[in-house]
Parts: C-alpha cells; structure tokens; sequence
C-alpha cells in the first residue's frame, strides 16, 4: 500500500495548472478537436433551446450533465422572451445574459457552443448568405457580446449561425462569405474554434470537401480553428445504410474536422419519416466523429415537441428515442462521451511516462472496456486506477488482456509491475 501511495502521489507531480489567462485551451489538430493538454475532445452532446424557455433554459444544465455529455449547442436569437410573472416580455439579447448562460453551462462541466438562430433558412431576414453572416458577426462582436465570448474563451465554442442559407447561393458565395465572417471574428480578437454549418440547410458536408473549400478556410483562417458541422436531415427517411456509410466515410477520408452538429430520429418536425439515428451514433464513433442530438427539452411542457428527448426537462423524464441517445444505446452519449481532465480538474495529467522503470504500452487507447499490456516482460500485476487513486476492479481475460464495467469514461491510469518490484504507469483514456 505504501508504494501504491507513492506512485500515484508521483502521478500527481504531473498535474501541471493551466493558467487562467482568458486564452483558448481549445485547439484543432488535423481532423480532431483537441486541448492545450492534448487530449482529443469527442463532442458527444445535445442541442438546447436556451432562447425558448425559462430562465434562459439554464435549469436544464445540470440535468443535461447527468448524461455524462460534455458539451451543449446553446440555441440563441437577437431578442428573445423574458418570462415574468408567466408572461412573456421581448427583450434584445445582450453580452449580460450570454455570459449568464455560459456560466451555467460550465458549471457543469460542459463545453458551451453558442449558435445564432435567427438566420435558419432565411426564416427572419430572408437574405442571401454573406448579409446573414454579415448580420452574425455584427451581433458576436457587438462590444458587451464580445466581452461575455472572450470572458470565457477557454472553453467557448462559437457557431457563427445555424443553417444561414437556403439553396439560392452558390458554393463560391457560401464560401466567400464564411471567409469574410471568419476574418471579422479573429478581428475583434476572439481566438476560439469555429464551427460552421454546412450549406443547404447544414445538410451538405460535400461543400467543404469540393474544391479544397475547407482546407482554404482552415488556412484562411488565422488561429486555424474551425469545425465543419453536418445536419443529418437527408433527402429521405429511406437512405440506404450503405450511402449513410459512405458520406461518413468521405468526412473520415477528407482528414477535415467535422462534427454532426445536429441529428434526431426523425428528419422533420413530424416525427413520422424517421432515420437511421442509431447507424449515425455507430458511424460517428467509428470515425470518431462528434455528435450533437436535436434536441433535449424543457421543464415548461408547453414548449416541448415530438422531438424533445425529455418532455419534463429532466434526465429522469428520458424516453423513448431521447433515452437511447442519452443512455441505453451502446454508442449514446453516456457510453461514450469523455470529459477533458482539463475542464474537471482545471490541470493537465501529464508526466506519467517519466517514472516508469521499464516500458510498455496499451491497445486500444482509448478503450471501451477491455485493454491489452504490451511488453518484452511478462507482468506480475495490473492494476487501473483513477486519477482518485481508486482501484478499478479487473478481469483477466487471457494473457496480458483485461476487462473492466465499473469505470465511467475519463482519464485512468495503468499500473504494471514486476516480479523484481519495478513498477511502471500508463495514462488510458476510457470511453
């Protein structure tokens, strides 16, 4: 026991303190998001019409975060409906409530993605897509917004607008118009990743695969921080699984970093041409893909659809579809979501390599729940551990192989030691 104490205090030297100095920790590296510690951040979370319900939608945070989820698309309009007394006042939506609602957010340890709703398929300006995003980027740097998006930039996500087009621009418009809203964000000095919607209502991941339009915004933009997000809403209920497969395949291939922005059961608000939603979890963890469902639902009833996840705004309302998203499928967000160290511990778990007296590695890293410890030795002992110093309970499943149930996903570490007493440690990421 006093070796183990030992080894994990030596664990713990490697907890090195990310400064609070207002800078992005968030960072993209070939077609992964990823943060100043290096972990990749697999989005695995849901939408959330904070500009639709009570109280700027921040009571359903902390249920949103019983999901494990790590991040949230926080849906927000330019005025938006304060709720007194049970009637609604219309009111402009300003850096003061933003900052509330991120807040919120964060406190549960959710990265927050703050999206402009008001240009969805040209609902309210009816505009071709370079004045929408013109419009977009005058609200983001709007001086009381800016000062709420950069107050917490270390963990902000900013979607310059959802869905800003309809089928009336072209692809050489499209692009020239998020180039120019690209440059307007990095000139107000906010250095956090962007995400942008595909065009034709998000639908068309092929637009930043033709012509090198993503790569070219990737470069056009300074920090080099973008996220190429996808609406899964297709031509049809009935897309073959073998065409759903191959366009997450083209994502995969194009090395370009892409999420699933949003995804539901169902391709409109009928709810009766349903998709293959459960293909779309396997395919994004597949190709390690982040996903974002549409979308979690509201503790007022009366604002709640055939498509809310929970109809009482509450992890214990989940059901139906929204329960297998959340938490029964084998890919929903509770099974595979990881937390970054960094936004739980406010440090990166580093230095683990640098006190092991032999050397050996770990397959799968991440894992789902089985290990196996490579090494020229053969191993006496196996422990996982978390970051906690709790012993994760194993199961030999063949030689130098394990299995585990009882870990949640996050960061652990593996320690193996020798017959001669030498001892080495590993970090394993579980998802």
């Amino acid at each position: 026991m006093k070796k183990l104490i030992t080894v994990i205090s030596l664990v713990f030297i490697g907890l090195i303190a990310f400064s609070q100095n207002g800078n992005s920790a968030l960072t993209i590296n070939g077609r992964l998001l990823s943060d100043s510690c290096g972990e990749t951040i697999m989005l695995r979370g849901v939408n959330h019409g904070n500009i639709w319900t009570t109280n700027l939608g921040i009571d359903e945070f902390a249920q949103i975060a019983q999901t494990n989820a790590n991040c949230v698309r926080i849906c927000l309009e330019r005025k938006y409906e304060s709720w007194v007394g049970g009637n609604p006042v219309i009111e402009d939506l300003r850096g003061g409530q933003i900052d509330t609602i991120i807040q919120a957010a964060l406190d549960q340890k959710l990265i927050p993605i703050v999206e402009l709703h008001d240009f969805t398929d040209g609902s309210i300006e009816h505009s071709r897509i370079q004045t929408n995003l013109d419009s977009a980027v005058m609200f983001w740097t709007e001086p009381s917004v800016m000062t709420a998006l950069k107050k917490h930039s270390r963990f902000l996500i900013l979607n310059l607008a959802n869905e800003p087009e309809h089928w009336l621009d072209t692809e050489q418009e499209f692009y020239n118009a998020c180039s120019s809203a690209i440059a307007g964000i990095r000139a107000a000095g906010l250095k956090v990743p962007i995400m942008i919607d595909g065009m034709h209502w998000g639908q068309d991941h092929t637009f930043f695969i033709n012509n090198g339009n993503g790569a070219n915004l990737l470069t056009v933009d300074p920090e080099h921080k973008l996220l190429f997000s996808v609406h899964t809403y297709w031509e049809s209920a009935l897309i073959p699984d073998a065409e759903m497969t191959n366009r997450f395949t083209d994502m995969y291939n194009s090395n370009l970093p892409f999420v699933i922005g949003e995804f539901a059961y169902d391709i409109g608000n009928t709810c009766t041409n349903t998709i293959n939603y459960h293909l779309i979890m396997d395919l994004c963890q597949q190709n390690h893909i982040g996903y974002l469902y549409w979308w979690w639902g509201f503790y007022n009833a009366g604002s709640n659809t055939c498509l809310s996840m929970t109809h009482s705004g509450t992890y214990a309302g989940l059901a139906d579809q929204g329960l297998e998203v959340a938490v029964t499928y084998a890919n929903s967000i509770q099974n595979t979501s990881v937390k970054p160290h960094l936004i739980i511990y406010g440090n990166c778990l580093t230095g683990i390599n640098e006190h092991n007296s032999f050397d050996f590695s770990v397959s799968p890293n991440p894992s789902y729940g089985t290990f196996t410890i490579n090494s020229s030795f053969k191993p006496v002992n196996v422990k996982l551990m978390d970051v906690l110093g709790n012993e994760i309970p194993l199961t030999k499943i063949k030689t130098a192989s394990y299995s585990f149930s009882s870990a949640r996903s996050g960061i652990y570490i593996i320690m193996v030691s020798m017959t001669n007493g030498e001892l080495a440690i590993k970090k394993l990421i579980v998802q």
